[in-house]
């Protein structure tokens, strides 16, 4: 059973690893903040979000003025394939100034597209056969300015 246990972690992290390595960072670590060149992607084809998640209807967000929210995560699949592309969109409230995604301590800063939209297209590298057919969970959070976060929990796997 530990076996199994630990694959599954091991695929987190291969694919925290190999969300790092597809977006520069050479020598990622656990805890890392992994920073994204800010630069909008490149124009190219729209790409095709095969998941969609979008807040519940009457999801309440934080009282006061300005709440952060996290809207709707596009994402190519649920099933990531590695090696291959992958693409997200998040939408937020337009009070938020970051989006972070998060898994098994590797922090990925997702750059802003525009003010309320954070994005990401990018290439997954290979990562070994044994890690494949795995589940994990990716926590996505959302910051404004005043430091109030908004976070949504995600499965995704790895193919």
């Amino acid at each position: 059973m530990s076996r199994l246990v630990s694959a599954a972690s091991l695929a987190g992290v291969a694919l925290a690893v190999a969300f790092a390595r597809a977006a520069g960072a050479q020598n990622a670590s656990p805890r890392a903040t992994i920073a994204v060149p800010s630069a909008a992607p490149a124009a190219s084809p729209s790409p095709v979000f095969g998941f969609v998640y979008k807040a519940p209807p009457g999801a309440t967000p934080f009282p006061g003025a300005d709440p952060p929210t996290i809207d709707e995560i596009d994402v190519t699949n649920q099933v990531l394939v590695a090696p291959g592309p992958v693409s997200v969109r998040i939408y937020t409230s337009p009070a938020v100034v970051s989006v972070t995604a998060e898994t098994l301590g590797y922090v990925l800063a997702i750059p802003a597209m525009r003010p309320g939209v954070f994005g990401l297209d990018t290439a997954l590298p290979d990562v070994p056969k044994e890690l494949h057919n795995r589940t994990f969970d990716i926590l996505v959070t959302a910051t404004t300015k005043a430091g109030r976060t908004a976070s949504v929990v995600l499965p995704f796997s790895l193919k």
